[in-house]
């Protein structure tokens, strides 16, 4: 049987770095905290008068973006 790591969860303090992180480099506004899985740290956000959705690879460290 394969063990696999824990995935990290991440503090208050982090979760506010990473929401001025999104807002500074991919020009949104309000963005907000939705949740976090094993593998991503959820935000949403407002760019250009659009929802958008990010998603923060734990392992990676990217920012994967969603439109609707």
């Amino acid at each position: 049987m394969a063990m696999f790591p824990k995935p990290k969860t991440y503090t208050e303090e982090e979760i506010e770095r990473l929401i001025w992180f999104i807002s500074e480099n991919n020009n949104a506004e309000n963005v907000s905290y939705i949740g976090q899985t094993n593998f991503y740290v959820k935000f949403q956000a407002v760019r250009d008068s659009q929802e958008v959705l990010f998603n923060f690879d734990k392992i990676d460290g990217l920012v994967i973006e969603e439109t609707e």
